[in-house]
């Protein structure tokens, strides 16, 4: 496969252009700029996060997980990438988020306005090459509220059906409080104390987990104290099932 890398914030214009409609005189309003990203501004943050909520208003699903909310505030545990697509008047119209989770551990989220299948095959496709350009690895694309549409597109990228995550869900506040079993006590959790005890509880919990796996020092060091609360989260859930969206992890075939 012939690879280019990726420069840091670097813009690239991919020839995608759509039909003009009759009443639309500009058809450079369809053509795309990608602007590839290895480095977060707070704009940039600010885009993605109107770009998203638009998306989700419009499909009633959420875009991205808190893996790539964090790499974009620059907590990222090996360096993120991030491929943000403007049309010819500067609006965001696509966004894919590319975390590193570990040596040879991708994941890939993309959200389009308007389905947008011809740009998210294209962010798709950058993302493959520049984890080939890393070095290569398994890089697992993740399809919120996963349609036929998804299905169709991680195919026709050379992905296969890998696992499905379930989300768990609770009306708040809890009708009566938790009991807990005999001899089971909970406090906070204390990163001088509990760190070691804890990552190998979760690293058991979670192994060969692509995203929750394999966790080191670093990992929590580089954490903020609410990204840090929202893994405890998890790691005390693992194991519960039932599911209101469903979405799906794909990774590429092997050749």
């Amino acid at each position: 496969m012939s690879v280019t890398s990726v420069a840091a914030r670097c813009d690239r214009l991919h020839a995608i252009r759509a039909e003009a409609h009759p009443h639309r005189a500009d058809t450079l309003r369809f053509v795309l700029t990608t602007h590839a990203l290895d480095t977060f501004t707070s704009g940039d943050v600010e885009v993605v996060r109107a770009l998203a909520d638009a998306v989700e208003a419009r499909t009633g699903v959420v875009q991205f997980n808190d893996e790539t909310w964090a790499g974009l505030a620059g907590h990222s545990v090996l360096g993120d990438r991030g491929f943000l697509v403007r049309d010819g008047d500067g609006a965001a119209v696509a966004y894919a988020h590319l975390a590193h989770h570990h040596a040879g551990e991708w994941s890939l989220e993309v959200a389009a306005l308007d389905g947008g299948s011809e740009v998210r095959s294209r962010l798709v496709h950058d993302a493959v090459e520049t984890v080939a350009a890393q070095g290569g690895g398994h890089l697992t694309l993740w399809a919120h509220g996963a349609t036929d549409d998804d299905d169709a597109l991680a195919t026709a990228a050379g992905f296969a059906h890998e696992r499905d995550l379930l989300q768990l869900r609770v009306p708040l506040p809890l009708a009566s409080a938790p009991a807990w079993p005999a001899g089971i006590s909970v406090r906070d959790f204390e990163p001088g104390r509990d760190a070691e005890a804890w990552l190998v509880v979760n690293n058991r919990a979670f192994a060969g987990h692509a995203e929750q796996g394999g966790w080191t020092r670093a990992t929590l060091a580089s954490m903020t104290e609410a990204e840090l609360r929202a893994a405890l989260e998890l790691a005390w859930r693992r194991g519960a099932a039932s599911s209101r969206r469903v979405r799906r992890a794909l990774a590429p075939r092997r050749r």
